[in-house]
């Protein structure tokens, strides 16, 4: 290492709030730390709480499309109202028609129930995608997982796996080739 080298050993430690004192000493103990109101609907508490919002691109493009807009209607998803909100809305919002709009995107909600029905299906999907030797894989890591819960000695969790068929009884299973490829 050459001399004059910037090192750990070298380097003066400052927390982050004497940082932004030293840059910025306009920033003292009298302001408070707070993050922007961004359009998030994370921190958007709906009264009925059966429902999940989220905020969905209304205009786009230089024709304004609402082609996005449309399609989570159809999905299931519906515009949320003022009277709606129970807490978390930001005050840089409008209403616009009974929508509450911020900027180029609506506030819309749907059922839970949905909402998680969906998501389900898409990792049950890609589960399926991942291939029948990623889905073994996960399958032993859950039996590993099981067995120690009930105290096994490790000794035992090496005897224990998931059946994995070489790709002749795979095909003979699925009556196919599949995609399956040997590793």
């Amino acid at each position: 290492m050459s001399s004059g080298a910037i090192t750990n050993k070298v380097v003066p430690r400052f927390s982050p709030q004497q940082q932004a004192r030293s840059t910025a000493p306009e920033l003292g103990e009298a302001i408070i730390a707070r993050p922007l109101n961004m359009p998030a609907a994370d921190n958007i508490i709906l009264k009925d709480k059966s429902f999940s919002p989220r905020w969905v691109n209304y205009s786009v493009g230089e024709k304004e499309s609402t082609l996005r807009f449309h399609q989570m209607k159809a999905a299931g998803y519906s515009v949320v109202s003022p009277a709606e909100i129970e807490s978390g809305l930001s005050t840089a919002y409008e209403t616009v028609d009974g929508k509450i709009v911020n900027g180029d995107v609506v506030l819309m909600k749907i059922k839970k129930e949905e909402l998680y029905a969906a998501l389900k299906w898409n990792w049950e999907k890609a589960q399926r995608r991942r291939g029948f030797r990623a889905m073994a894989e996960q399958g032993k890591d859950f039996i590993q997982e099981d067995l120690r819960a009930t105290g096994a000695p490790p000794s035992q969790l090496r005897k224990v796996s998931a059946f994995v068929p070489g790709q002749t009884e795979l095909n003979s299973l699925v009556g196919t080739d599949t995609d399956v490829k040997k590793k």
